[in-house]
């Protein structure tokens, strides 16, 4: 996983972005992980 180049910011800010694939029992398929990089960048990946 990248690391956000603000994390701490991202973490006072999370990104605005609806995150459906989190209530599929916190598992995230590889192809919702590539929508999620295409649609705000690595920023919302926090590791």
């Amino acid at each position: 996983m990248a690391i956000p180049q603000n994390p701490q910011q991202h973490r006072l800010n999370p990104p605005k972005v609806p995150k459906p694939e989190l209530r599929n029992n916190g598992q995230v398929a590889p192809s919702q992980i590539v929508t999620m990089i295409q649609s705000y960048g690595l920023s919302g990946l926090d590791s």
